[in-house]
């Protein structure tokens, strides 16, 4: 287990671990609503079978609720919205890197840290 995210507004936590798998827990009933996997192709390219040292790392919410970033083992952020498991947008941090932390600032702009330093970086998702 990396993280554990609660929704804004719903009583769902949402929890990331190994295997590049994110999913979302009732907390009225302690029962999974729903689950994304992230891309298996990924995790392929990262060596092994799918899954395999690929991991969810960090995960924000934004503040109406309606998306999630998922960072990555690889250098990864995607952003899904609440209703479907398909990511609206994926953006590459381009060094494979894990990202260690995700930040929702507004609804289209996000803050990708990859550890502090030179790698942070404010990307415009155009949600």
């Amino acid at each position: 287990l990396n993280f554990v995210k609660v929704h804004p507004s719903l009583p769902i936590a949402t929890v990331g671990g190994d295997g590049g798998i994110v999913e979302g827990w009732d907390l009225r009933a302690p029962r999974a609503v729903s689950n994304l996997s992230l891309d298996p192709e990924t995790a392929r390219s990262a060596g092994g079978e799918p899954g395999g040292g690929y991991a969810a790392t960090c995960a924000d919410w934004s503040p109406d609720g309606l998306h999630i970033a998922v960072g990555d083992s690889e250098g990864v952020v995607r952003v899904f919205d609440l209703r479907s498991s398909k990511a609206l947008c994926t953006r590459d941090h381009r060094n494979g890197l894990p990202i260690k932390s995700v930040q929702c600032m507004q609804r289209e702009a996000l803050t990708l840290g990859g550890g502090g330093g030179k790698n942070d970086d404010v990307d415009d998702f155009g949600l």
